[in-house]
């Protein structure tokens, strides 16, 4: 079955408007080729991290060459993004990403020696997969961890002692990764305006990135590209917004919000990981009632559209267990353009080649595979 789904005209306009209709002089077509993509580059939360780095940034700058804009999810480390952004710099020379926001946190002794002894018993060699290893066999200890200081330790895997306090307390902001935020967007054509949107997350430097790119013979598109929460395994949720549901709920009021006071009119693209999603074949719904909140808003999704979408989170995935169930959480949603024929596609579905302490294993780019998005005049 082709994974490509095909939506002919699509009717973004808030108008209605006949696809046979035509007025005035025929208009020079136009097109928008969009690709969304969680990457999944956190290293000691995410296996083969730095191994899978090379063929990640060689697939996107190759995919970069058919694409207007790119919106990447959980490139965590800066000078990860820094590396994608030199390799796609000839199709893509504009990039926009969040400075990092470092956070706070120090432990007590009674909890750096109590997980400490667990994670050394336990995960000592777990390398990349130091973060999943220590949630599933030390789960008591993580769950008893203050925030600040869970923080801490993600942010200093190798060494916990960096983490102890020594005078007085300090204010809890935890912030894995230095405070990085995972969000980078790339734009074929100049950015004239753009604005970027702290999201209140807990432990993680959650944005909104927006620019507005000038599209020939379209004119300005509004382009936002996100990556909103989601749970992180056993660790305990102790943010402002009671759990990581309500913190969700709280990202999507937080990015209608902006949208609303960014894009008052014109083409409109929301692109990435958005952890939340209607059912596919009756299962895999996610956060439902917050995507619901998104289509009241006018956003409509292509693949949807096309009656037949498939999966963005996939049991066939290697990163993925065979009894997980398929998803669609990763998202390119649309408003106002108009009429124009969208193809939808799932890319990265095809495992590489990754060199891993001296032998070769095939695996999937990451965790989640890419949709690319394209819409042409009709």
């Amino acid at each position: 079955m082709s994974r490509a789904r095909i939506v002919s005209c699509l009717t973004l306009l808030a108008a209605s408007t006949s696809c046979a209709s035509s007025s005035g002089s025929a208009k020079a077509p136009w097109y928008l080729h969009a690709l969304t993509f969680n990457a999944a580059l956190a290293p000691g939360f995410e296996p083969y991290s730095a191994e899978r780095l090379p063929s990640v940034v060689a697939a996107l700058s190759l995919a970069a060459q058919q694409l207007d804009v790119m919106c990447i999810q959980e490139f965590w480390v800066e000078s990860d993004f820094d590396l994608l952004v030199d390799a796609a710099s000839e199709s893509l020379p504009y990039a926009l990403h969040a400075s990092p926001r470092p956070g706070s946190g120090v432990c007590e002794s009674s909890e750096l020696s109590s997980l400490g002894s667990c994670a050394q018993s336990h995960c000592s060699a777990a390398g990349d997969d130091s973060v999943a290893c220590i949630q599933s066999e030390c789960t008591t200890e993580v769950v008893s961890l203050s925030g600040g200081c869970l923080g801490c330790l993600l942010n200093h895997l190798d060494d916990f002692a960096q983490c102890a306090r020594t005078g007085a307390p300090v204010a809890d902001d935890p912030a894995i990764f230095g405070g990085n935020s995972d969000v980078g967007l790339l734009s074929r054509y100049p950015i004239s305006r753009q604005q970027i949107l702290p999201l209140d997350a807990y432990l993680q430097r959650g944005v909104v990135l927006y620019a507005q790119i000038e599209v020939p013979n379209l004119g300005p598109v509004h382009a936002f590209c996100t990556h909103l929460s989601s749970p992180l395994g056993v660790i305990p949720y102790v943010g402002p917004h009671g759990s990581w549901q309500g913190e969700h709920a709280r990202e999507t009021e937080q990015l209608l919000s902006f949208i609303a006071a960014e894009a008052e009119s014109g083409p409109l693209l929301v692109m990435g990981d958005l952890n939340m999603g209607l059912a596919l074949n009756g299962k895999g719904a996610v956060l439902p009632d917050d995507f619901a909140r998104l289509q009241a808003s006018g956003l409509r999704d292509p693949y949807l559209d096309s009656g037949n979408p498939e999966c963005s989170e996939c049991s066939d995935n290697s990163f993925r267990s065979p009894d997980s169930v398929d998803d669609l959480i990763d998202h390119l949603l649309v408003k106002a353009f108009p009429i124009s024929t969208a193809n939808v596609t799932q890319s990265s579905a095809t495992p590489v080649a990754v060199a891993n302490n001296g032998t070769t294993r095939d695996t999937h780019l990451s965790d989640h595979f890419g949709l690319q998005l394209e819409l042409t005049s009709r």
